[in-house]
């Protein structure tokens, strides 16, 4: 019987996004037996921890930031009665008896299973006109939510209505196993911005184990503070292209061909709405997918979240 769960919360400037997500914890009615903050910021928030007295957290500062690498050092503290670790982010709302929900899943799981996804209630739905949507993604009409494509792509799998196998699992709202982590790693790459981070990790496992996501398992992601979307969308389609050059699964061509297509579709609908984000977002894109093809892939050193 698994019941020993950790979770492991990287964090960086935020407290009250953390003290938000803290106070959720400390509603449900099964509490973990282990809570890691992982500090990127200074000088440091380990007042906030200090402030929870319901459920035992341990608090290291990792600097430089970057949330891979404050994941795998946040690993180096679990302690060994740990079964299962979650990783979650720090701007996160747990509902109510999701940790049970959670944890009554693992309870009766094969061995076979290795990752479990929290459901997502609140995934955004798409902002950009109908027709612009269908002319981009009429290939994608038959693809099952879960599921990844040749060009790297991830389809999208929450809100989740029932519990359901994928293909890959949003790095900020999963469970694993405490015992893949004697093979398996976070890519510090992927320090710079948490994205794409989670398939490729995600994809490592599912070559040995089982994932699903728990539809009873429910949880929002709030996400806050301002964003430089050209920054943002240029870090995404490096990223991406990494994933894609490293893996033999995926197509490098492909996902050039994707990320400046979704570039110019942002652009365009940018233009349409007059809105400078998704011009902002668009350029990104294509100017990340052009320098790539041309140079080859680089990855931005600098934090955007």
């Amino acid at each position: 019987m698994m019941n020993n769960l950790c979770l492991i919360i990287p964090t960086k400037d935020r407290p009250k996004e953390l003290e938000r997500f803290l106070h959720s914890v400390a509603s449900q009615n099964v509490l973990p037996k282990q809570t890691i903050i992982v500090d990127g910021g200074e000088p440091g928030i380990k007042w906030l921890a200090d402030k929870f007295k319901q459920f035992p957290i341990d608090y290291l500062q990792v600097l430089p930031p970057g949330l891979t690498r404050q994941r795998n050092a946040g690993l180096k503290v679990v302690r060994e009665d740990i079964d299962l670790i979650a990783f979650l982010d720090d701007d996160i709302v747990l509902e109510p008896n999701c940790l049970e929900s959670m944890l009554s899943f693992w309870k009766d799981a094969p061995y076979n299973i290795g990752g479990a996804g929290f459901n997502i209630i609140d995934m955004p739905p798409s902002e950009k006109p109908q027709w612009l949507e269908m002319m981009f993604s009429r290939y994608l009409k038959n693809k099952k939510s879960g599921t990844l494509l040749k060009s790297g792509r991830s389809m999208p799998y929450c809100p989740a209505v029932t519990t359901t196998e994928t293909e890959w699992l949003c790095g900020g709202a999963t469970v694993w196993r405490s015992e893949i982590f004697k093979d398996f790693a976070f890519d510090e790459w992927f320090a710079s911005y948490g994205i794409v981070e989670d398939i490729d990790f995600s994809y490592r496992i599912s070559k040995l184990y089982k994932l699903y996501v728990v539809a009873e398992a429910r949880l929002r992601h709030i996400e806050t503070g301002q964003r430089n979307f050209y920054l943002q969308a240029y870090v995404v389609t490096m990223n991406h292209l990494y994933l894609a050059k490293k893996h033999d699964q995926f197509s490098y061509p492909l996902c050039i061909v994707y990320m400046l297509a979704n570039g110019i579709r942002h652009f365009i609908y940018g233009l349409i709405s007059r809105n400078k984000d998704n011009i902002y977002r668009g350029m990104g894109h294509m100017a990340a997918s052009l320098k790539s093809g041309i140079l080859g892939i680089s990855r931005v050193e600098r934090q955007v979240k």
